[in-house]
């Protein structure tokens, strides 16, 4: 009786009671009492601590099971044939720790990394009226102040990068590839995910993976009405990940 008191109150005020059990990871957007032992081991805790040392300045990082998501998929795409890609990089965190997972420099190959950003941050010309209403590309201000400069620094260790300054999609012809095995999309914005997943999805391997930063993020529904569209179209669907993520092997 007292129990159904306690719920009845509780929810009156939009709270829910439930039993407390032990989580494993709480980051992310993301509470799970599931196992998250990946955290603890040593190689990928080595590649998220090499992706922050070498972005001190950045005052927010993906946490470390999107980096997972980020290291897995980029793992995965060592089995196919085609090169690298991420379209919005900002300081090259994500890019960073996954060369550093997947040991980069010594299996890259003839294989190129492809780093695309404006480094200036959203175009009002890229923005949808919906973006416009939630305002979400007004929360990056002046982080993107010398991202281009913080980005060399950051990949300079690596072999076979390219950087590719200028706006998706009108640079897009600028990434000089016929075959790609990872794309992932971080852009904060609907029109160019849209314009870029609908540019390198032909030139995708078999197998290859896509990873979609903010795909099921909360405040980006745009940016997956977007996707989805063009997917439909395409003829796949895209996997939301709790993380707030999304993926696709084609």
């Amino acid at each position: 009786m007292l129990r159904r008191l306690v719920q009845n109150s509780l929810a009156a005020c939009g709270y829910e009671f439930h039993k407390v059990f032990p989580h494993t990871y709480f980051d992310d957007g993301l509470r799970t009492t599931h196992d998250s032992s990946f955290t603890t081991d040593p190689k990928f805790h080595a590649a998220y601590q090499h992706g922050k040392d070498l972005t001190p300045t950045q005052k927010v990082h993906q946490g470390p099971w999107r980096a997972h998501v980020a290291t897995w998929a980029a793992s995965t795409a060592l089995r196919r044939e085609g090169d690298f890609v991420e379209c919005g990089v900002w300081m090259g965190f994500v890019s960073s720790v996954a060369m550093t997972y997947i040991n980069w420099n010594n299996i890259a190959g003839n294989r190129k990394f492809y780093l695309v950003d404006s480094f200036e941050g959203l175009s009002e010309t890229l923005i949808t009226d919906e973006e416009r209403k939630t305002g979400t590309h007004k929360t990056y201000g002046d982080s993107y102040a010398g991202a281009l400069e913080r980005a060399k620094e950051t990949t300079k260790e690596f072999k076979n990068v390219e950087i590719v300054k200028g706006f998706v999609p009108d640079v897009l012809n600028s990434v000089k590839t016929d075959k790609v095995a990872y794309l992932h999309l971080d852009m904060n914005a609907a029109i160019p995910e849209a314009e870029a997943l609908k540019f390198f999805w032909p030139k995708m391997s078999n197998g290859g993976v896509v990873l979609f930063d903010d795909y099921a993020y909360a405040g980006y529904k745009p940016q997956k009405v977007a996707l989805d569209d063009v997917a439909d179209a395409l003829g796949f669907s895209i996997l939301a990940l709790p993380t707030g993520q999304g993926i696709v092997i084609k």
